[in-house]
């Protein structure tokens, strides 16, 4: 009868690996920070994003994914911000409730499916923020936005590639300034 369990249990684990793809497996498994041969990687030197920067995730010839820093200043006002946005529309940032920044993940922290995702920011912005710093005098409106400012980490992005099935990414970035993103390097699966 012993024996008779362990085999069950021995067939019933092997049902289950065998059932699972390898985008499923890549799923569960990937950490902010590590890549595998399974992975497009860039190390980018460390770059500081001069106004636009693209970076093309899946090496497929297109950008994927823009980075804006702006200064605005004016005798009414200045802008400074740092924004990220996605060009291609199937793919999506892990973002904060609110939907208005992507949200900072830690270094060997699991990327995957729970969690809130979204290609769009809250009130059909643009752009995601980052930082900003945003006050018009003659109005008396403003907007500071410090999320990511000061800080270094990754953030989780993914692309679908039919209905339910994901593959997974991060970037590496720092924003040191409101106006001054660093780009560290990126992955994603191929």
């Amino acid at each position: 009868m012993k024996n008779l369990t362990y085999f069950i249990l021995l067939t019933f684990l092997i049902l289950l690996i065998i059932s699972c793809n390898k985008e499923d497996i890549q799923s569960l498994i990937l950490k902010a920070g590590i890549y595998n041969e399974d992975m497009v990687y860039h190390e980018c030197a460390p770059d500081t994003v001069p106004g636009l920067y693209t970076l093309d995730m899946n090496e497929d010839g297109t950008s994927d994914i823009k980075i804006s820093c702006s200064a605005i200043r004016a005798p009414s006002g200045h802008d400074y911000k740092s924004e990220i946005a996605i060009i291609d529309s199937s793919f999506q940032f892990k973002v904060t409730a609110d939907s208005v920044s992507p949200i900072i993940i830690s270094f060997n922290d699991t990327i995957a499916n729970a969690g809130v995702w979204s290609n769009k920011p809250a009130m059909q912005e643009e752009y995601f923020k980052l930082a900003r710093d945003y006050y018009l005098w003659v109005i008396n409106v403003s907007d500071y936005y410090t999320y990511w400012l000061n800080k270094t980490g990754y953030i989780g992005i993914r692309k679908e590639y039919s209905a339910g099935i994901f593959k997974y990414g991060w970037i590496k970035i720092s924003v040191e300034i409101f106006t001054q993103v660093i780009i560290y390097e990126y992955a994603f699966v191929k």
